[in-house]
């Protein structure tokens, strides 16, 4: 197996990863153990998957990078949008760390493809949004083809290219395809394909990976629209063998110069729902969860009496804004969405806050003979703790959120103003107003317009959020799992009830832009600046 320096095109598979090249190059190779058994396969189609930051990404331009120098090489590396390419991280970034050095020339327009002008290779980085997109390559030959995140790919995608994946005119290497993805949830578009068709045999009954057979070849082919596993010496009426494949889980712990450099990812993870760290950190396949990422039951709900206003004194109001009218609004459109609440801290084991004493008086785990304000959060406190069972040191802070008033809308510009002003006036001056402020120039001219304009006198602060939305939801649906998710009962009630019910891992939902405003609410109460008489309360 060669892999060539990324620099100067030497071979480097005698070099530990992170060494230099005989050009002064730093090369980055596959790791001993299963990135080195996926990087040695031979498979027609090889899957890498198994759980998140295992050097999947990093591992697919490096099997690229064997093939992109062959005469007449044409490949492709597909996502389901081609926006999904842009940002740190993503695969065309990170092309950019191996391709240069081997003569590549990028281009970005009007699509993303690296081109070697001395052999006539090119690479090509595309997008199939639409389910029938995969008829537009339907006249190409493609020696490699990569999907990124396979389980978002229709079952019909795959299968299609696979028959695209053919030795072009003039290119003399093999051919094959490579899979990525995490363990998909059910309803992924990829789900059957990757779940139900392809993995079975490489796990347990339970959903863990077999040890022994990662990277053991299986073979396959179709029949009537039908993935049929066959022997190695079998062959159609023509004479053509079967398609070979295999799976190779990759998990965090396989790519340790990945997690050093990210020594928080791990963290990060372990604050999302049991059933995310087992799917995601610890790979298994057998996580089928509900079709919301809220299971029911995990709120707690309670009546307006059940908290002290002095525990609930520092609350903060979040929007998350849309200016479409009700008469216009269809199930595409986004609403016009807030919510009011809080987070509680305790300023001495950094738990929660549950008495009614005064500053810095420590909450009801730390002191439990103290003032109480209900028995029943107290309980609620302990009980999430023992639920955690994990007190690694690096365990997510316990904070609890508390919401206590939400509401959607669909209102025109001038509708969302006097909204947004009848609940600044409602909630009173000592309520800070986020607004969730587009990335344009415009979002700065929005918020100066509700600082000057609409609320004078009031706090307003724009938030500049970034990221998907879906991911930034997920550190309420990890406090909601530990039963830290309280909703203060009103009007909203159902409204809340839905929004969390529908919720999908997509991020969408019947009232999914409530969702984006409470994990907004979640984030601004964690770093926003107290005065500092109030920072106590939380």
């Amino acid at each position: 197996m060669k892999i060539p320096c990324p620099d100067c095109g030497r071979p480097v598979l005698h070099l530990k990863s992170g060494e230099q090249c005989k050009c002064g190059a730093r090369v980055w190779l596959p790791m001993p153990g299963a990135q080195m058994t996926a990087a040695r396969s031979k498979a027609d189609v090889l899957l890498l998957g198994g759980g998140v930051f295992g050097g999947k990404s990093t591992l697919v331009h490096m099997l690229l990078c064997r093939y992109v120098l062959r005469r007449n090489f044409s490949g492709v590396v597909f996502r389901r949008e081609a926006t999904m390419f842009k940002g740190s991280g993503g695969l065309w970034e990170k092309s950019k760390e191996f391709y240069p050095g081997l003569g590549g020339k990028k281009r970005e327009a009007p699509m993303f493809d690296w081109r070697f002008e001395k052999t006539g290779g090119v690479l090509s980085f595309s997008g199939l949004e639409k389910a029938d997109d995969w008829q537009k390559h339907e006249g190409n030959e493609y020696a490699v083809i990569a999907f990124d995140e396979a389980h978002q790919f229709e079952r019909q995608q795959i299968l299609a290219l696979l028959q695209r994946n053919r030795t072009p005119i003039g290119y003399d290497g093999p051919t094959r395809m490579i899979l990525t993805c995490n363990p998909p949830r059910p309803g992924e578009a990829g789900y059957h394909l990757i779940r139900n068709e392809l993995v079975p045999w490489f796990i347990d009954d339970d959903g863990w990976p077999i040890p022994e057979r990662a990277g053991v070849l299986r073979y396959f082919t179709i029949e009537s629209d039908e993935i049929v596993w066959v022997d190695k010496d079998w062959r159609d009426e023509d004479g053509i063998g079967p398609t070979s494949f295999t799976f190779v889980p990759l998990l965090m712990g396989d790519n340790p110069i990945g997690e050093a450099k990210n020594p928080r990812y791990r963290a990060r993870l372990r604050a999302q729902t049991k059933a995310e760290q087992r799917r995601k950190l610890q790979g298994n396949w057998n996580v089928e969860g509900s079709a919301s990422l809220f299971e029911h039951g995990w709120i707690r709900w309670v009546g307006r009496g059940e908290f002290g206003l002095a525990d609930l004194a520092r609350q903060i109001r979040y929007w998350d804004q849309a200016a479409t009218p009700k008469e216009r609004a269809t199930s595409a459109h986004s609403a016009t969405a807030s919510a009011r609440g809080c987070v509680m801290l305790c300023p001495v084991c950094d738990g929660w806050r549950f008495t009614d004493g005064g500053a810095g008086e420590p909450c009801a785990l730390c002191n439990p003979d103290g003032m109480i304000s209900r028995e029943l959060a107290r309980q609620w406190a302990l009980d999430a703790i023992a639920a955690e069972g994990d007190e690694d040191a690096e365990a997510p802070r316990r904070e609890l959120l508390i919401i206590t008033h939400v509401t959607e809308d669909f209102l025109g510009p001038g509708g969302v103003e006097a909204l947004t002003l009848t609940h600044a006036k409602m909630d009173g001056k000592s309520v800070p107003v986020y607004i969730e402020q587009e990335t344009a120039a415009s979002g700065a001219g929005q918020i100066h317009n509700y600082q000057t304009h609409v609320l004078p006198g009031f706090e307003v602060v724009g938030d500049k959020a970034t990221g998907q939305k879906v991911v930034r939801a997920g550190p309420i649906v990890a406090l909601a799992e530990r039963g830290l998710l309280i909703v203060v009962r009103g009007e909203w009630d159902t409204l809340v009830a839905e929004a969390l019910a529908t919720y999908t891992p997509q991020g969408a939902g019947k009232h999914k832009d409530v969702i984006d405003a409470i994990s907004g609410l979640h984030a601004a109460c964690l770093r926003h600046q107290w005065p500092v008489e109030f920072a106590w309360t939380f």
